[in-house]
């Protein structure tokens, strides 16, 4: 185990590494008080995580490309199979203390045992209500096709229709590993599936 600095979210329980040390202390402490989840952006109540937390945490980041495939499939297999745990709720009425921007228009966060959900309801340009969902799992692996589909089914309803965005270079946010989803109001006006006229 490093003798880095690390932090834990009281929101989504992510760790997180503050800072590289050595260092200055008065630098270290700076940052420290600065300290914001990657994830959800909480910037309050940051606390030090367990030895044991920091060396999962740190397993994590140093996986071979092989073993991030193991990590994967072991993943994949434990959604199959269902295996998620409930889905714990916590409200946000001001959005994600500390936050900023879209942080601060976050109404909820669901988590369970693979994943963490944060829940924006917005008004698009038109006056609909769109619900954007910010995902991310413990294991900062990307979420398989079929879990995104539960996770949009569970929160949202399983007639719900939701999209992935690949924006414009200029529109690019890639600050964490989160993977988001917009679930509209309406149907959009094409799909893989026949439609009755």
């Amino acid at each position: 185990m490093s003798n880095d600095l690390y932090g834990k979210c009281p929101t989504c329980s992510q760790v997180f590494l503050v800072a590289k040390l050595p260092m200055e202390l008065s630098k270290a402490a700076k940052l420290a008080k600065r300290a914001a989840c990657p994830a959800c952006g909480e910037a309050k109540g940051i606390t030090i995580p367990t030895s044991d937390e920091i060396r999962s945490f740190e397993g994590r980041c140093s996986m071979s490309t092989r073993q991030q495939r193991r990590a994967a499939r072991s993943l994949e297999r434990r959604g199959l199979k269902g295996d998620w745990g409930l889905w714990r709720i916590t409200h946000l009425p001001e959005g994600i203390p500390g936050g900023n921007g879209w942080n601060k228009e976050v109404r909820r966060a669901q988590a369970n045992n693979l994943y963490v959900v944060l829940v924006r309801p917005f008004l698009d340009e038109q006056g609909n209500e769109v619900i954007h969902l910010a995902i991310r799992t413990a294991s900062q692996l990307e979420p398989p096709w079929r879990d995104m589909q539960r996770i949009k089914n569970e929160i949202c309803g399983e007639e719900a229709t939701a999209v992935q965005v690949m924006p414009p270079a200029a529109e690019l946010i890639d600050e964490a590993d989160m993977y988001h989803m917009w679930v509209l109001s309406s149907r959009l006006p094409f799909t893989l599936a026949r439609r009755a006229a």
